[in-house]
């Protein structure tokens, strides 16, 4: 019986993904011919995807060695070391998001107060959500803010970032803060995550009581900061990196 077909990957490790075959015990005795040569040849980590419709092959799989790596919607990963000490990389350990400084010609923010939020009265903030896999920051804070407002946007630079331990499922979280510029001014709110949205002058949002310290901390640096612009890099795929830096100036750029 031949082994898996098997892509082999910079580490000294294989992943293997597909041509499973349907009975378990088939699966069971190609896998063990399979580790078997796969040791003899050096080979350090083996990497196994089982999707949600080969369901049976996962306890073969953990009998022979394997441990839960990580799931996605309709994979499992399982991996296993052929070698002690090989490297096995965690998962991702963070979440994404980003929320929008919005301005106007009138000089107003741009806040919204989430439907579902722990307090009774409304909290107003920034509007913004997390970054959907492949999709830049820059990109993704439009997205979310015109899905919460209905507010069209144009992005300006970055503002900051905050990291954050022990977020949802326990896991961290990176938030990036973004200054924008309004294209449109009619506010449409997304009734399905949105209690209020509205238009408030910077003033009287940032003399606010109500107002957090950190809202009120990363408004003004919006306001006041220049902030740190997209940056085109020679060389780096623009589809696949976003950089973003402070502008360098004319004589120091000489």
């Amino acid at each position: 019986m031949d082994i898996f077909e098997a892509k082999k990957d910079q580490f000294g490790g294989i992943t293997i993904s597909d041509n499973f075959p349907v009975h378990s015990n088939i699966f069971d005795i190609k896998l063990k011919i399979s580790l078997k040569e796969w040791g003899e040849n050096g080979i350090k980590v083996v990497w196994l995807y089982i999707s949600k419709t080969q369901g049976n092959l996962i306890p073969v799989a953990l009998e022979q060695g394997f441990d839960f790596h990580h799931c996605q919607e309709n994979i499992l990963v399982l991996v296993q070391k052929l070698i002690q000490n090989a490297i096995v990389p965690s998962f991702a350990s963070h979440y994404i998001g980003a929320g929008g400084v919005v301005t106007n010609s009138s000089n107003e923010l741009l806040v919204v107060s989430e439907k579902y939020r722990r307090t009774k009265k409304a909290f107003f903030k920034l509007p913004g959500g997390t970054i959907q896999p492949k999709e830049k920051i820059s990109t993704g804070v439009m997205r979310e803010i015109l899905e919460e407002t209905g507010i069209k946007t144009s992005f300006e630079s970055m503002v900051c970032f905050r990291h954050q331990q022990e977020y949802r499922f326990n896991m961290a979280d990176i938030y990036f803060v973004c200054k924008l510029k309004a294209i449109t001014n009619t506010i449409s709110k997304q009734d399905s995550e949105i209690d209020e949205c509205h238009w408030i002058p910077m003033k009287k949002y940032l003399d606010s009581p109500e107002t957090s310290l950190f809202n009120r901390a990363i408004v003004q640096s919006a306001v006041y900061a220049e902030g740190w612009k997209s940056t085109n890099i020679e060389d780096y795929d623009d589809e696949k990196y976003e950089v973003f830096a402070p502008t360098i100036s004319k004589k120091a750029s000489k």
